[in-house]
């Protein structure tokens, strides 16, 4: 592979330098440290030594003019700053950022491991006292002392059960056994108490249903499955059937799941007492309902035994539990709890009204509206939600709690209509898009505003106060924009022209004194009908963005998440787990590096435009695996050693892309290694550097160089679009059947569409027999392209080693692959080509879009 640039290299010294439109003076009128060693014109060069006179030099035989004027000559002339650079001098007053902590956004893995990541994003759970279950549900908002005296002393039938004289009796309730051998024993007699609330005081009948459903399977968003042991079925503008597990072909399809259900109980023994087991569980079940429906504004949850109930909370701030009361000695507590879990009142349960749906015959949702309000006019807009492109979420309970909508106004017009609770005292982020209203690659349009639709605090107890508790505030901003994000590019062309114009966007808005610090595959949009001049790809989402100034010592207090799929090196071996590195802030090469790993995104998961891969590459599990730490050194690995072609991308790929890939990635990796250095602890003694140590070499090693960082990064990019852009220089590569046949679970990654997959002998095919298509062109790139002049060594296809290279796991191998080659098969998610079927609900799980400073 042809070596990339040094990161210490100008634009003018890169071999892939070329004229771009960064808004600067140009990148060679950065201002280079003298300590740094290395020049901007010639970064390999020696710096030239500039004599000095000694003060004690005698001056007796030299003029003083001729003295002063040797003096001057000889003095280096400070260039003046650039804008880039003089905005980055202002974040440098930010020391650090807030640490990260783990969430589950992206866990994976078995059950019991789920469960772990999730109690890990939850941190220590508080208890609150039993007065909280007295107060939560009031009797104007469910039922009367008088009703449920009422209705504990009425007569209750059941399909399975004759008339008996009342639920209640004596301070207990008739149907729970006293004493009971295992949990198994109070379902039944549960069951009919709760269906007896439900559809008595509750007037539930038909739209609330209490189930048994500890024998029926709940299907996660990820195919895992899971069992409640009791279940409130719901019906309503906030629910639906739920979709059958990939693989099912016989049997009728599930009636209940997390799609539909308004709250879940889990019963218990008095004498289990295994109060984590109770709190995983419950935690497990609540996160699948915030998935399932994506307008949970919190979920509440019973845990019940033969004598007592608690009550579990789950919002973006966290999670808390209640202690126990006797619900035999207290049933109007009990009764109030079950009728406001289940209420018809969708807002007292916990969902937000102003999303609704319509339901078809399939009790599947086909249409739905989100209503937006503007702090400033009050006017108030109905959206129409774009079925075909599901709500983007954040899979976890705690955070940021980002939804977009996708949604179209009356008129037609695009907008993303966007839900984020953020921490309390962070600048809303309608007051960046205002002030970046100018700036060029940036989405502003912001039609409405709500600051304040909701505190997660007004959920809790009266005076709550925990270590891990934060007060979140929900907004939603209407956003006008012009097209869809980066996964669903047209062309390899437009995917690749759609980042590098919006790392051309991240440098303008930097120049205004914003830092995104959120870049992902849904950050970038594309616009598809553009006119002269205008960016491919615009950034959006600065929900956690920071200003330059006002909000450097105001850190939130508590702990970071995001999406480790994006997250730089740097970010991820930030946290409290690791003391021994010194902490240094967020800056613009995590983002840079975020741009890297979209790239990288896009080239493992694509077989295509619109064809993502069946399953997730190994690549990127490692990436998001349970442990930061593992998956920051699977990160380091993939940049400094093994690059994107041991990982062997999907063929759609061309030869001039994974190029740029690998010399982006050996561009970043460099700066990365020169970051970590100057917060690794110092030998012998390993102490930890300082502030001023770290800021001092920071500032010379990296942030005076930010001028060339950008020209070169585009440079690569623009390299490569010239690439693409000659006969055949998006043609498909050809990747080589392995010697021995693949087990079945990869082998729809290596057989063509024309070849059997029961067989090793139709896998050796003669590849003169194969359609290659644009193979010779792509062969012959090179022959025109370097006669022209117009590409680059380093994106000649001929002399690059990405074409049929074998992966051998050093990353500037160039041992080639000697077997025939075959295309890979393009291949949608779902045989039929329809949607992805195993989801329980049809929603695209953020990669990212979850972070706190």
């Amino acid at each position: 592979m042809p070596a990339s640039p040094a990161p210490g290299d100008s634009a003018g010294g890169c071999p892939h330098s070329k004229e771009t439109t960064l808004p600067l003076a140009t990148a060679s009128e950065e201002t280079l440290a003298s300590e740094s060693n290395a020049s901007a014109q010639a970064p390999t060069a020696t710096p030239e030594l500039v004599p000095t006179t000694s003060a004690s030099a005698p001056t007796s035989d030299i003029p003083a003019s001729t003295s002063s004027s040797r003096k001057k000559k000889n003095k280096k002339k400070k260039k003046p700053k650039s804008e880039l650079r003089k905005s980055q001098g202002l974040f440098e007053r930010m020391k650090h950022s807030t640490p990260i902590k783990g969430d589950s956004a992206n866990a994976s893995g078995t059950i019991k491991e789920q469960k772990q990541s999730i109690m890990a994003e939850l941190e220590d759970i508080p208890t609150c006292g039993a007065d909280f279950l007295k107060d939560v549900y009031k009797a104007e908002d469910t039922a009367s002392d008088e009703a449920i005296d009422k209705f504990l002393k009425s007569s209750v039938r059941d399909k399975e059960l004759q008339a008996n004289p009342g639920l209640n009796e004596d301070c207990r309730w008739i149907d729970i056994p006293e004493k009971i051998k295992k949990e198994d024993e109070l379902y039944a007699p549960f069951l009919k108490i709760i269906k007896a609330i439900v559809e008595g005081l509750g007037q539930g009948m038909g739209a609330r249903t209490a189930v048994d459903t500890h024998i029926k399977w709940f299907v996660h968003h990820d195919g895992k499955k899971t069992r409640p042991d009791i279940a409130i079925k719901a019906t309503g503008p906030s629910f639906q059937e739920p979709l059958p597990m990939a693989g099912d072909s016989e049997g009728d399809p599930p009636t209940v799941g997390y799609s539909n259900v308004i709250c879940v109980f889990d019963v218990k023994s008095d004498i289990d007492e295994i109060d984590k087991e109770q709190k995983e569980q419950m935690a497990t079940y609540n996160k699948q309902i915030f998935i399932s429906q994506p307008n949970r504004i919190f979920c509440r949850s019973l845990i019940i035994t033969e004598t007592q109930v608690r009550l579990l909370h789950y919002d973006r701030s966290g999670t808390f539990i209640t202690e126990f009361i006797n619900f035999h000695r207290d049933p109007h507590t009990f009764v109030r709890l079950v009728l406001g879990l289940s209420s018809l009142d969708e807002e007292k349960a916990g969902l937000d009204m102003s999303v609704k749906w319509t339901v078809d015959g399939s009790g599947r949702k086909c249409a739905g509206t989100i209503s937006a309000v503007d702090d400033i006019t009050k006017a108030e807009t109905t959206y129409n939600l774009i079925m075909e492109e599901p709500p983007v979420i954040r899979n976890a309970i705690s955070g940021t709690g980002v939804t977009c909508w996708n949604a179209r106004c009356p008129d037609g017009k695009r907008f993303i209509i966007k839900d984020y609770w953020r921490a309390g005292g962070r600048t809303p982020e309608n007051m960046f898009l205002k002030h970046v209203k100018a700036v060029k690659g940036i989405v502003t349009s912001v039609k409405s505003f709500e600051a304040k639709r909701a505190k997660t605090k007004d959920f809790h107890p009266a005076n709550f106060a925990s270590k891990n508790f934060h007060n979140r505030i929900l907004s939603r901003m209407a956003l006008s924009v012009p097209g869809q994000s980066l996964l669903h590019f047209a062309s390899q062309q437009q995917a690749i022209r759609a980042i590098r114009d919006a790392i051309q966007g991240h440098c303008n808005l930097l120049i205004a004194h914003i830092l995104h610090r959120d870049i992902t595959v849904h950050s970038i949009l594309l616009i598809n009908e553009r006119e002269k001049d205008c960016p491919s790809g615009i950034l959006t989402d600065l929900a956690t963005a920071i200003p330059a100034e006002g909000e450097k010592d105001r850190l939130s207090p508590d702990g970071r998440t995001g999406s480790k799929m994006f997250q730089s090196y740097a970010v991820m071996r930030c946290s409290w787990a690791e003391p021994k590195l010194g902490l240094i802030a967020q800056d613009y090469l995590d983002d840079l590096e975020s741009m890297f790993w979209v790239l990288c995104y896009l080239i493992h998961s694509f077989l295509g435009p619109g064809a993502p891969v069946p399953n997730e590459p190994t690549v990127l599990s490692k990436w998001v695996q349970k442990d930061t730490l593992q998956a920051a050194l699977s990160k380091d690995h993939y940049l400094r050693d093994e690059g994107p072609a041991f990982w062997n991308p999907t063929s759609f790929w061309s030869t001039a892309t994974l190029a740029l890939a690998h010399d982006f990635g050996t561009y970043m990796g460099g700066l990365a290694k020169i970051k970590m250095d100057i917060r690794s602890p110092k030998l012998p003694h390993c102490i930890t550097p300082s502030t001023h140590e770290m800021a001092y070499k920071l500032r010379k090693q990296l942030y005076d160089h930010i001028d060339t960082h950008y020209a070169t990064i585009l440079g690569l990019f623009d390299a490569a679009l010239d690439a693409l852009n000659l006969p055949g220089g998006d043609a498909p590569r050809v990747m080589r059947i392995p010697r021995s046949l693949p087990s079945p679970s990869t082998m729809a990654r290596y057989h063509s569409p024309g070849l059997s997959s029961e067989g090793s002998s139709d896998c050796e095919a003669d590849s003169s027999e194969i359609d290659t298509p644009k193979r010779e062109q792509s062969a012959d790139m090179s022959t025109s392209a370097n006669a022209s002049g117009r590409i680059p060594a380093a994106f000649n296809p001929a002399s690059s080693p990405l074409k049929r290279m074998r992966p051998t796991g050093k990353r500037n191998s160039t041992k080639l692959s000697s077997h025939h080659d075959i295309p890979v098969p393009k291949r949608r998610r779902g045989g039929d080509g329809t949607t992805d079927s195993h989801r329980i609900y049809d929603i695209d799980e953020e990669q990212s879009a979850d972070s706190e400073d």
